[in-house]
């Protein structure tokens, strides 16, 4: 019961958070995250000192309650944070996408998109060696593994109303 309760409380708390970004976006999305999370937690445990009846928890289930709330809730945040912000692996994918119906781009393109430097080169490699993107006749695509990747952060931040990857 009480990794229902909590589980129950984080999806309050993710509600809550589509809700509110697709009301009005935030500027300081961590701050509001963190608002929108501890917000809900601090409600719940009020709620049990309030009613302890209601749910027959210990303090030690409690204790057991925040913990798993909270490292839920951190581990949320930094995943969102990566479906939020540009990174150069997603900026590489959005681009490759939208170049496969023209055949996909050669090189001075993909530079010519990312001005790149050794950074995103290392990305490009690493991308190539991974499985996710190849080059083919100088032109580079998403391979499918890079495709259905692509589509999962795209769909995450289509959830929040963010821009889609890259874009």
């Amino acid at each position: 019961m009480l990794l229902f309760t909590t589980m129950s409380l984080l999806f309050v708390s993710f509600i809550l958070h589509v809700l509110w970004w697709r009301i009005n976006m935030p500027h300081r999305s961590t701050i509001a995250l963190l608002i929108c999370f501890f917000g809900v937690l601090i409600l719940a445990i009020l709620y049990l000192c309030l009613f302890p009846s209601t749910f027959d928890y210990s303090l030690i289930d409690i204790s057991k309650m925040i913990l798993l709330y909270t490292s839920c809730t951190f581990v949320y945040i930094i995943v969102y944070s990566a479906v939020e912000d540009q990174s150069p692996t997603l900026a590489i994918a959005y681009y490759l996408k939208k170049q496969s119906h023209a055949g996909g781009c050669d090189d001075n393109s993909l530079n010519n998109f990312l001005k790149a430097d050794a950074a995103i080169r290392r990305r490009i490699f690493s991308m190539e060696k991974s499985g996710f993107i190849q080059k083919n006749h100088d032109h580079w695509f998403l391979t499918k593994k890079g495709k259905f990747f692509a589509s999962i952060f795209d769909y995450s931040a289509k959830i929040f109303g963010l821009r889609g990857i890259g874009g």
